[in-house]
């Protein structure tokens, strides 16, 4: 069976409406359809992104500073602040076997390869247990620890089950968000510097080599597709439209 092929795309900076247009586009229009793509990003202003099932009106609620621009995401999870974080998104074409796992397991994969990435740069972490698992009668539920976020919440408030959780303090470091479509599977990452102080090349690079070792093939570097002037145009209107991030 041929090696599955696994796009590195290049680092970039972009605003919060450019990032997630960035992010869908690369799911469906993708020139090479049947490629695992992955890239890190950056914000170029304060920025914070919410769940698609999230309600605007909580969201703007919650901020402190107007000035912050906001975006609803095109997959699910909780509120983040992207001021202190790293970020990045892992696309899984419908092609793959990996597309049909659970999102459950595909969420624990991901991060058993993010720990081991932190692990080998000598982070003490570990993935939050599932209410199934032993370890989970150790933790104290009264800290606001829980199997899963309510739906208004704060991502990094609470952790669910397979974050990655610091060893020591059992703070959260890491957490996701998924989508699956027609297209593929789309999976937005977020990891928290707050508890990191790591060489950002070095960890990059370790993580992206566990994912190919999970994906059974090696990593391609590759330049940011072609995508149409309109369609990316189309894109980043509606994610910035109050249509879309105040439909809830």
């Amino acid at each position: 069976m041929q090696a599955p092929i696994f796009h590195i795309l290049p680092y970039n900076f972009g605003n919060a409406f450019q990032q997630m247009a960035n992010d869908i586009l690369l799911l469906e229009n993708y020139p090479y359809p049947d490629a695992i793509r992955f890239r890190f990003y950056d914000w170029n202003k304060p920025s914070i992104t919410f769940g698609y099932s999230q309600s605007y009106q909580w969201v703007i609620n919650q901020l402190a500073k107007k000035e912050i621009q906001i975006c609803r995401r095109p997959t699910g999870g909780g509120l983040v602040d992207h001021q202190n974080s790293w970020t990045y998104t892992l696309i899984i074409p419908a092609s793959s076997n990996f597309y049909r796992e659970k999102p459950s397991i595909l969420y624990k994969y991901i991060h058993e390869c993010l720990k081991s990435a932190m692990e080998i740069l000598s982070i003490s972490a570990k993935l939050f247990p599932c209410c199934n698992d032993p370890d989970y009668s150790n933790y104290n539920l009264s800290k606001d620890i829980a199997i899963s976020p309510q739906l208004e919440s704060h991502c990094f408030q609470l952790p669910s089950a397979h974050d990655v959780i610091c060893s020591k303090s059992d703070e959260k470091i890491a957490g996701a968000a998924l989508k699956r479509n027609k297209y593929g599977l789309l999976f937005q990452g977020t990891i928290s510097k707050t508890l990191l102080e790591v060489d950002e090349t070095k960890f990059q690079n370790s993580f992206t080599e566990n994912l190919a070792a999970l994906f059974e093939t090696k990593k391609i570097d590759i330049q940011w597709p072609e995508i149409s002037k309109d369609i990316y145009e189309v894109t980043y209107r509606q994610f910035k439209s109050p249509e879309w991030n105040e439909k809830r």
